[in-house]
């Protein structure tokens, strides 16, 4: 009986498992978040460098603890080894929020936890919510947002650069593709006064009727292009 006894006030006793190094986890800081896995190792070999033999990569929403040479050395945790692991091999070691895809901060005023929710971030209409400058560090395009010229979107169709019905929208997510950077900087001047005169004109507009994609995706419409589909 008193062995039973102290069996049962052993596991009541023993504390859940930890994650040590408390970088890249959820808001309780009891698991791995998502950002913590989104991006890539920079070389092949990042599993026989820092994970030993009965430790577990990290995984999303997972809650073992970190591989040990990941984060610290012989007796503490040291940063030098954290930034080597950050490096070279992010995603093993679960610190990929620290990497340059996340250095960077979001727009407070936009609603990115709600982003994040609907997993918006991976959208092909993400470029709809101009992401980049309003959720750079939520959705890992820190890099994006920095470059100086660089695609917003994937998919940019060079053939449709000059098609007025769609180069507004290509200015902002093709500029690479479209050649656009450099006129964007030579005509930044300029064109400020044109969009502030733009901005008192809006109620005139005639978006509504004109612009090609209302009507043609219920999320268009009611969520990333309101404004324009006459949805406000």
């Amino acid at each position: 009986m008193m062995l039973q006894i102290l069996v049962l006030a052993a596991l009541c006793s023993k504390a859940p498992a930890a994650i040590t190094y408390q970088k890249c986890l959820d808001s309780a800081n009891t698991a791995y978040a998502a950002e913590a896995l989104d991006c890539d190792d920079q070389i092949p070999t990042c599993e026989e460098l820092f994970v030993a033999s009965g430790e577990t990569k990290p995984t999303v929403s997972g809650t073992s603890d970190r591989p040990i040479k990941c984060y610290k050395d012989s007796s503490a945790t040291n940063e030098t080894i954290v930034s080597v692991a950050t490096k070279i091999c992010p995603k093993t070691c679960g610190l990929c929020c620290l990497t340059a895809k996340f250095d960077c901060n979001d727009n407070e005023d936009f609603d990115c936890d709600k982003v994040k929710k609907q997993n918006q971030c991976k959208d092909p209409w993400k470029s709809q919510l101009n992401l980049v400058d309003n959720c750079p560090k939520t959705c890992g395009l820190c890099e994006e947002r920095n470059g100086d010229c660089q695609d917003r979107e994937p998919n940019c169709d060079k053939s449709q650069c000059k098609n007025t019905d769609f180069q507004p929208a290509m200015k902002v997510n093709c500029k690479k593709t479209c050649d656009f950077c450099e006129e964007e900087t030579t005509a930044a001047a300029t064109t400020a006064p044109a969009q502030k005169t733009e901005e008192t004109t809006a109620p005139a507009k005639t978006e509504p009727t004109t612009t090609p994609v209302c009507g043609t995706d219920t999320r268009c419409d009611k969520w990333y292009c309101g404004k324009a589909c006459g949805r406000c």
